[in-house]
């Protein structure tokens, strides 16, 4: 039997300062359990995308990816829809991924799941023609990720949200948006909407631990949306704080569509972000890739 072909794309600035992640020790750990490993550190963003496409021509049957949600998403840029496996070692910030397929947040714990793990498929989504496996934020969270530092993300993770959140909820503005939605059975629904915030999401926990879409799931063949109807400011503010202090969102003033297909076109550009990273503006088209990524989970 051929030995697992496996390239380790790891991110040396990922999470904190004090949990560095050890590349060799992940590379001997799995060799000495008949893996063929080879490492690939990243050096600016965009390059584990890069690397796993060599990967994917190069035939590796696993892409590990040793980093945080921004690294996943990088990698499944290029992976997405290949037979190539992706495996997560989660030494990023939040690990959000990770907690949702229940893969150990220990990264020495996590490199057994690669071995004794099962493989599962997941639907990604897709904005603009980026994939994403979490989520996608459009308007006040996507703000937040623009204004964050991202040293400061570094040094204190959850904190550096935190301490730019005042500012960008000072600066932010509800937009108008048309919003055409596209459901299971490719039924047409036109919304139009004064809002903050738009969430779209393949999990149902956003940020750790907070419940925004209680219903989405990654292996529905759908995507759920979560619209804040907050017009005011101070309601918006209110929404968020019941968020914080509750870890859910309030059905009073959050509607919850699933979608197959959607388009959102703003009535000026709002920021979008995907799994955490800004990646540009309104307008948006959106849609969900079922079955799209394979991955690497516990045993249930």
């Amino acid at each position: 039997m051929r030995k697992t072909k496996a390239k380790l794309i790891y991110n040396p600035t990922a999470g904190q300062i004090w949990n560095q992640f050890k590349p060799e020790f992940a590379k001997k750990f799995l060799e000495n359990r008949g893996w063929n490993v080879d490492i690939s550190a990243t050096q600016e963003k965009g390059d584990a995308t890069k690397q796993a496409k060599i990967a994917v021509d190069e035939e590796y049957d696993v892409v590990i990816s040793a980093g945080g949600d921004g690294t996943i998403n990088e990698i499944i840029q290029s992976i997405a829809g290949n037979n190539i496996i992706l495996g997560i070692l989660p030494v990023g910030t939040t690990n959000v991924l990770a907690r949702e397929l229940k893969i150990p947040l220990n990264y020495e714990r996590a490199l057994s799941i690669l071995v004794s793990g099962k493989v599962v498929d997941c639907d990604l989504g897709m904005i603009n023609n980026k994939y994403f496996s979490l989520m996608a934020g459009i308007g006040f969270d996507a703000q937040l990720v623009k204004d964050v530092d991202s040293f400061l993300k570094k040094i204190s993770g959850i904190i550096a949200f935190a301490a730019s959140t005042p500012m960008t909820i000072i600066k932010n503005k509800a937009t108008k948006m048309k919003i055409v939605l596209w459901d299971q059975k490719r039924k047409r629904k036109v919304l139009k909407r004064k809002c903050h915030q738009i969430i779209i999401s393949n999990i149902e926990t956003y940020a750790i631990d907070y419940i925004i879409s209680p219903s989405a799931k990654f292996d529905d063949g759908l995507l759920n949306v979560a619209i804040f109807r907050t017009k005011k400011l101070i309601d918006f503010i209110l929404g968020l704080a019941y968020i914080v202090f509750n870890r859910k969102s309030e059905d009073k003033i959050t509607e919850h569509y699933h979608i197959s297909k959607m388009t959102i076109k703003t009535h000026e550009p709002v920021p979008i972000q995907i799994d955490g990273d800004h990646i540009g503006f309104t307008p948006a088209n959106i849609e969900v890739k079922p079955n799209y990524l394979k991955v690497i989970k516990p045993m249930d």
